[in-house]
């Protein structure tokens, strides 16, 4: 609307040539290509909501268009770096496990690490954002002698919520052991089943764990390590836990399974050392007849 008024041209219909201009503007606005396509595909949906014309996007011109977005905008995203199990040791040594909030801290950490979960799913993004299907509650985790289950009622790929991806995790000899810091925070800040899974009391008043929260501690801690803080998110978790899967062995389908990936997406998140990369050539090489 706000290029149509600065050029005085008619919102509607949408025409092919002053539409072709706004995408020329779109890229000289944004850094992503990807956020340029957004802006046109979502110009072409309020269309639609109005019973008004689009031209196809999928045209000739503005496919050609959208190609020169991609190699004008050159984009690289910025990655998180991956948790690795050395860092979480270093981390544990850091906190009081008898707080209240460190104690939720931590088991949000580790079950995020071993459960590659997204942050999305483990908590919210403020304490007036509580959503009982999005994330997750007491109620979805389940203690058991051998195991303890966490239940994902929705996700990326499960955002209708019509299934149950349970992730069970297994007690492991380490002080970063999941399971260990879960019955940790359940001892210290009981909570009803309702509650989200990671609260935590605070002068006798049951709170809940925040994406924000746990991010700032955590870049927080790792400035105390000498590592860069920025270079790590909520991300780290995922990515961190499918590497040292894949490092130690896992199967590639079963990493694929455990952290709900549909696609071989899973791949991109693994993140590998020159040495790992430095065994292709090496063993295409046992493999030449001199």
């Amino acid at each position: 609307m706000l290029f149509c008024i600065y050029f005085q041209i008619p919102p509607f219909p949408v025409l092919e040539q002053p539409l072709s201009c706004f995408i020329q503007v779109l890229i000289n606005s944004f850094k992503s290509p990807g956020a340029v396509q957004n802006y046109a595909h979502g110009l072409q949906t309020v269309c639609k909501f109005l019973n008004q014309p689009c031209p196809d996007l999928s045209q000739f011109l503005f496919a050609y268009l959208f190609k020169g977005s991609s190699r004008v905008l050159q984009h690289m995203p910025n990655r998180a770096q991956p948790l690795t199990p050395l860092i979480l040791t270093q981390l544990f040594y850091l906190i009081d496990h008898t707080d209240s909030y460190f104690a939720a801290w931590w088991a949000a950490l580790t079950t995020g690490f071993f459960s590659f979960a997204r942050i999305s799913n483990l908590l919210p993004r403020s304490h007036n954002t509580k959503h009982p299907i999005q994330h997750l509650l007491r109620s979805n985790i389940q203690v058991h002698p051998q195991c303890t289950i966490i239940n994902f009622t929705h996700s990326k790929t499960n955002q209708n919520g019509d299934r149950v991806l349970a992730i069970p995790l297994s007690p492991i000899s380490s002080v970063i052991c999941p399971v260990w810091a879960l019955n940790n925070m359940f001892s210290i800040n009981v909570a009803p089943t309702w509650a989200p899974a990671f609260s935590f009391t605070h002068n006798n008043i049951l709170l809940t764990l925040t994406q924000h929260s746990f991010i700032s501690m955590l870049r927080q801690l790792l400035s105390l390590l000498n590592l860069d803080p920025a270079q790590f998110s909520g991300h780290s978790m995922r990515r961190g836990g499918a590497t040292h899967a894949f490092d130690s062995g896992v199967p590639a389908e079963m990493i694929q399974v455990h952290g709900d990936w549909r696609s071989d997406s899973y791949l991109t998140y693994l993140h590998l050392s020159d040495i790992q990369r430095l065994q292709v050539t090496s063993l295409m090489g046992q493999n030449i007849i001199s």
